[in-house]
């Protein structure tokens, strides 16, 4: 008789352990990514004067550029993050919770903004095995990934804006076309 109640103990103790790391880990991942700042807009955009230049390419030559300025913009203390584009906008990363690593990949809907800027709308994402709402996903990316000045956001609208005039102050660019299914990709760039 006695066997069976240290067992039943070790059992409960056990069980009441296991409860307790996982309600640890669900208030760390929500006190992480409630931050309760305000998401700060985008600076209005303003209308370089000089000349201007109609660039055509393709999501392969963009991609490339697109590594040479994410490359860049990290050093070696960041998160790493990539971001590519084929038929969809993908933006790859890995978030540090509890001294692991924990893949995410998200999958983005691309539009063009009134001002020529880039929207990127969440389609869908994974992270590993857990199952967190899309805007508690945001704003884990927001408090852990040390994205570019020029890319901002928003947790409420579940995505990513990609204000082209911050990249650089000599050069500014406006996109007049982007179909990723078409291969079409258009911009006005003005030095």
């Amino acid at each position: 008789m006695k066997v069976w109640n240290i067992w039943k103990i070790a059992f409960i103790t056990l069980f009441s352990i296991l409860l307790l790391l996982i309600s640890a880990g669900y208030i760390f991942l929500y006190n992480l990514s409630n931050t309760g700042e305000l998401f700060e807009s985008p600076p209005e955009r303003v209308n370089l004067t000089g000349p201007k230049f109609n660039v055509t390419t393709t999501k392969g030559d963009l991609n490339l550029w697109l590594e040479r300025e994410m490359q860049k913009e990290q050093t070696g203390n960041d998160v790493p993050f990539q971001l590519y584009l084929d038929s969809y906008v993908h933006f790859k990363t890995v978030l540090p919770i509890f001294g692991l690593t924990i893949p995410l990949e998200m999958t983005l809907e691309p539009y063009v903004s009134e001002g020529g800027n880039l929207e990127l709308y969440e389609r869908s994402f994974q992270i590993s095995d857990f199952s967190l709402p899309s805007q508690r996903i945001f704003q884990l990316i927001q408090t852990t990934v040390e994205l570019p000045p020029w890319i901002y956001i928003y947790p409420d609208e579940q995505k990513f804006y990609l204000d082209l005039g911050g990249i650089s102050e000599d050069i500014q660019i406006y996109i007049k076309s982007f179909n990723l299914e078409e291969d079409d990709l258009q911009f006005i760039i003005t030095f």
